[in-house]
């Protein structure tokens, strides 16, 4: 990063390679959307591990804390994989909203946290019972609203897409595409407190150092 230069490519041999995650000693994971599958990373090695089929469009995923599991989103079944972060195997199923785009824990591993862009909604399961615990809307103004390619094909609604949790655990941000605003959502409350001017289209978050 600091060189600006890229020192090693590792092909996935496989179409639409999208979202990444990384695991625990040295493990990456990529969101092959394009191959319906998942695939498995060494990256001291830089080789490909294995891939998997899991649907017809995986793109949201993240890996738990402790790095045992990796949850993978479809946005095409709506549903949420858990698989095992060693082997991919399947570990468990279960339906989320309407085109699910991102997926971020909680740094405790407590929580997942799931936008469904086309439901308008924030998903927020129970990691150890893999259970919902909310399904949260998210605050939509149609006076707003600014359409683009990508809002318009979800339909009318917030469009929340990037996730982003406060280092304590407490706080998560969500962008909402379709009115450039970010909704900061209490964790405890399970609630949208208040919203944020976000610019045009917001979605990809991170924390930077004051």
């Amino acid at each position: 990063v600091a060189a600006g230069r890229v020192v090693r490519a590792i092909p996935t041999n496989t179409p639409g390679t999208h979202m990444l995650a990384l695991g625990t000693g040295g493990t990456a994971f990529t969101a092959n959307i394009g191959g319906g599958s998942v695939s498995q990373l060494d990256l001291a090695a830089g080789t490909l591990v294995r891939t998997v089929r899991t649907g017809l469009g995986p793109e949201a995923m993240d890996v738990t804390p402790d790095g045992r599991e990796l949850w993978v989103a479809d946005r095409r079944q709506n549903v949420i994989q858990v698989r095992d972060a060693r082997t991919l195997d399947s570990l468990a199923a279960f339906p989320t909203g309407a085109f699910p785009n991102r997926l971020r824990f909680t740094p405790d591993g407590r929580l997942a946290l799931v936008s469904n862009a086309a439901a308008g909604t924030l998903s927020v399961y129970d990691v150890a019972t893999r259970t919902l615990r909310a399904a949260i809307p998210m605050p939509y103004d149609a006076t707003r609203a600014r359409p683009s390619p990508l809002t318009q094909s979800l339909g009318a609604g917030p469009v929340p897409l990037g996730v982003l949790v406060a280092r304590d655990g407490r706080t998560a941000v969500v962008a909402l595409a379709a009115t450039g605003q970010l909704a900061l959502v209490d964790l405890d409350a399970l609630r949208v407190v208040t919203l944020l001017e976000g610019g045009e289209t917001p979605d990809g978050m991170g924390w930077v150092g004051r």
